[in-house]
């Protein structure tokens, strides 16, 4: 499954699992259904692989709950410092020694390395920023869930009575 190119991996990671759900929800899952309760090295194989594969989904999905308030307070925070790089940018870039008038005393090479450092110190707080989107954002988290609720409906989200794709199938292959 190749995801298209995303955001972050966030944004990939729910683009894979689309594609998974969309799989097994088509000829991939019919395929793997035809075993049924047979017996077997592949059929036990295969009923193993996605017994694993719905438990890792069940995971990322409780994690997604649990981070969820987290991920919106950091992307608020976020917001606010790029806020703050943006002003403290143009702070820098907007003072000038030519608009100090020479009443103040200032020396114009003042002026200018304190314009020169704050600018500076604004484009650190903007490469910072650009390391944050590493992190998920909410709409990530928001479609890994709702990918994982279409894969394994009601076993994630008790109010579903939907099984999901691969709840669905799990049941089809149950021994």
């Amino acid at each position: 499954m190749n995801a298209p190119a995303q955001q972050n991996i966030f944004d990939g990671i729910a683009a894979n699992i689309s594609e998974l759900q969309k799989r097994l929800s088509g000829d991939a899952g019919e395929n793997i259904a035809q075993i049924g309760n047979a017996d077997g090295v592949i059929p036990d194989l295969a009923r193993e692989t996605l017994t694993a594969m719905a438990d890792v989904l069940t995971w990322l999905y409780q994690i997604c709950l649990s981070v969820e308030k987290q991920v919106i307070n950091i992307d608020a925070a976020v917001a606010v410092v790029e806020t703050l790089s943006d002003a403290v940018i143009a702070l820098g870039d907007g003072l000038n020694s030519e608009r100090i008038p020479d009443a103040f005393g200032s020396s114009k090479q003042i002026i200018e390395r304190i314009a020169e450092n704050i600018s500076k110190g604004g484009r650190t707080l903007e490469s910072a920023t650009e390391l944050l989107t590493a992190l998920p954002t909410p709409e990530a988290l928001r479609s890994i869930k709702v990918e994982i609720e279409k894969s394994l409906g009601s076993r994630v989200k008790p109010s579903e009575e939907e099984q999901g794709s691969l709840g669905a199938l799990l049941e089809d292959i149950k021994r």
